[in-house]
């Protein structure tokens, strides 16, 4: 059989496909509670938007070994990270950041900072402080599956005074 050069398609129906239900946005939202517990997104979560009430605590939430190309875990805080407020997100066992996954923050002075993730990456720290800090309410921090356990995460700090430097860093877990 030779290959397509052309296809045109007036009209395609597809019916009962398959495979699909995890992939991109899914109604229903997650907590991340105010507290030190670990924590971990179960891979049935994928797509919604989790809510992080953690401002003082030091916490850490691994996230699922993805399996489809196009699964989504959102973060929103709907508390600022404050004084010794950590939060800690590791990717799934054997899944690494792609290099186009970033973090942005305003920092002291109101200099804008953004940073890439290495591609042995796999781990994002938000840290916050007493005050000036870049991880304030509405911060927020996207993945999305890629395939080949490789993540693109896309995060962004707000600030509340001047902010504070080094408020979101990719890393390497332990």
């Amino acid at each position: 059989m030779g290959a397509v050069d052309k296809m045109t398609i007036g009209e395609l129906l597809v019916g009962n496909v398959t495979g699909f239900a995890d992939l991109g946005r899914k109604a229903g939202t997650g907590d991340i509670a105010d507290s030190d517990a670990a924590q971990t997104i179960a891979l049935a979560d994928c797509g919604k938007l989790f809510k992080s009430a953690l401002d003082g605590a030091s916490k850490t939430v691994t996230l699922p070994v993805f399996d489809r190309p196009g699964q989504t875990i959102d973060i929103v805080l709907t508390a600022a990270l404050v004084a010794s407020g950590v939060l800690t997100l590791n990717l799934g066992s054997g899944q690494t950041f792609d290099t186009g996954s970033r973090a942005f923050f305003t920092a002291g002075s109101s200099t804008a900072t953004l940073s890439f993730a290495a591609a042995t990456n796999n781990k994002l720290t938000l840290t916050g402080a007493a005050t000036n800090n870049s991880t304030a309410l509405g911060s927020t921090v996207s993945f999305v599956y890629l395939g080949e356990n490789k993540v693109r995460c896309v995060a962004e700090g707000l600030k509340t005074g001047t902010g504070l430097n080094a408020a979101l860093a990719f890393g390497t877990q332990a």
